[in-house]
């Protein structure tokens, strides 16, 4: 498994699987993991003038049961430490002690110098209790200890889960995104849109929804040329998330990064990108990085969720080879 920075117009490494070189350049491998680390669901946002790195941890390969949620302080933009380290081998990882439910997908963000956190589940149980929001805190040990809030249970107005064991409500089984835009703050989820799961990949048919953090219904995101409108309520095309930050060449915009998965013939993965200026209505689909089709609708690579900004350079970063979204056997090993 590798972290990899794509950059615009960058350096080194293979750049067979880069799809989009005209606007980024050469991969750079900035962290290597060990062969049993289960980690995934990366993200990172600006903090106290350096970036903290977070990510779902747990048993391996899926971070789960009992996922937790490990955070790195200290990066740059680079992903480097004061002293020139790796952040991920050069910092000891610490743990949030929270519920398991909001570790499966927690999501940060960073506003007016204090930070938030939102996760959770919806179904049986006393943690399940839906999308919880922490925060506001002045420190991560703070936002830990901050009670949570639910903030859209699974029958929330709007939200689509039509996968028979829901009866109707959503689950929130897939990771969170949080961005700004216009003064408002979004929240994107995980929508289900089939009735049914099958063998053959298209499990769920993956999309993402999004609603105001203030308040207010889900709606099912429209990418042109990709599910627009949600597309039918059954099986096909995949986005396994969508993690969506402001676009730092534009704050009137956002830009999301999906994990996508298309049925074909012939199927195919890849890491995309699109730009949207409302949030809820994304442009077509634009190829960042080639991926394999593993399993029940996913890609082997997953976007990091957040954009790092240094000296009017941006830095995007992607999980390779996340470890298991093949079914049968944890990864295609590193590349």
């Amino acid at each position: 498994m590798l972290l990899i920075a794509l950059i615009p117009t960058l350096v080194t490494a293979d750049e067979r699987d880069v799809a989009s070189s005209s606007v980024f350049g050469r991969p750079r491998v900035v962290a290597r993991f060990g062969p049993n680390d289960p980690s995934r669901y990366f993200g990172l946002v600006a903090w106290r003038n350096r970036y903290l790195l977070y990510a779902r941890s747990g048993h391996y390969p899926h971070a789960d049961p009992n996922p937790r949620t490990s955070v790195w302080r200290g990066c740059d933009a680079s992903l480097l430490t004061r002293t020139g380290e790796p952040c991920v081998e050069g910092i000891q990882g610490t743990d949030a002690r929270w519920p398991v439910s909001f570790a499966h997908n927690a999501a940060f963000w960073v506003e007016d110098r204090e930070i938030y956190a939102v996760g959770g589940q919806w179904g049986p149980g006393k943690e399940k209790r839906g999308l919880e929001k922490r925060g506001p805190a002045r420190s991560f040990a703070g936002l830990a200890a901050t009670p949570s809030s639910t903030i859209f249970r699974g029958d929330h107005p709007g939200c689509v889960d039509r996968r028979p064991k829901q009866r109707g409500t959503c689950e929130f089984d897939g990771r969170v995104s949080v961005a700004s835009l216009n003064g408002e703050m979004l929240v994107y989820a995980r929508a289900n849109l089939a009735r049914k799961n099958a063998s053959t990949g298209v499990f769920g048919g993956r999309h993402v929804q999004v609603a105001p953090l203030g308040g207010g219904p889900f709606s099912l995101l429209s990418i042109l040329g990709f599910r627009e409108g949600g597309g039918p309520p059954v099986a096909g095309d995949n986005l396994y998330f969508g993690a969506v930050a402001k676009n730092p060449a534009d704050e009137r915009t956002v830009i999301g990064f999906f994990p996508a998965v298309r049925e074909g013939p012939p199927r195919a993965a890849f890491v995309g990108y699109a730009f949207s200026c409302d949030g809820r209505r994304f442009s077509s689909l634009r190829r960042l990085l080639n991926s394999t089709a593993a399993s029940f609708g996913r890609g082997s690579d997953h976007p990091v969720d957040g954009i790092a900004v240094s000296k009017n350079r941006v830095y995007v970063y992607v999980h390779r080879d996340v470890p298991g979204v093949f079914a049968g056997f944890a990864s295609r090993g590193n590349r």
